[in-house]
């Protein structure tokens, strides 16, 4: 009885080469195993990572509301109504609804400036997208030339900067001389 397939010169493995076989292929599972574990936990940490920065964000967020909260809690505690209908405050009730009464005022102050500002920048964007929409339409045909035959485009502004420059440069030596002269 022979092993292997057709036209196989060997007849059959050695135990330890079957064994070694069968060892090479578990490790190539157990390789792809642990390369499919390791992305995996590589997108979960990403996730989890996420997760954190959301957490921290809406931690961070719940806090302010709770101070907010706390804060405008105080505010309406203070304060004992007397027999006549009046609030006494102790004084550091008073004080402490002077610093937020302060705060207040500063708050609206630095709001209106914001405004003030914002309203200036509107008005500046404004101008600015007219004149970039004028300037947009002034330069329209060159675009529209620039598309349809581009090396001619260029060739043709070339010819006439190269003109320019010259004329300005003849002009020019013209002026010095006859400066020099009327010295």
């Amino acid at each position: 009885m022979e092993r292997g397939e057709r036209g196989s010169t060997e007849e059959h493995l050695t135990v330890t080469q079957f064994k070694v076989a069968q060892e090479q292929q578990r490790l190539e599972d157990v390789t792809a195993q642990i390369a499919q574990t390791e992305q995996a936990l590589d997108t979960t940490q990403a996730a989890v990572e996420k997760k954190r920065k959301e957490l921290h964000s809406l931690q961070k967020q719940a806090k302010e509301q709770r101070t907010v909260a706390l804060t405008v809690q105080e505010i309406r505690s203070m304060g004992k109504k007397t027999i006549t209908g009046n609030s006494t405050l102790t004084p550091s009730e008073c004080s402490t609804l002077k610093d937020y009464a302060v705060n207040g005022i500063l708050a609206k102050a630095e709001n209106s400036r914001l405004e003030e500002k914002l309203q200036q920048a509107q008005k500046s964007a404004a101008v600015w997208k007219q004149r970039y929409e004028s300037l947009k339409e002034q330069a329209r045909p060159y675009l529209e030339a620039v598309k349809l035959a581009p090396e001619k485009v260029r060739a043709f502004l070339d010819t006439i900067l190269t003109r320019t420059r010259q004329t300005k440069q003849h002009n020019q030596h013209v002026r010095r001389k006859s400066q020099d002269m009327e010295l």
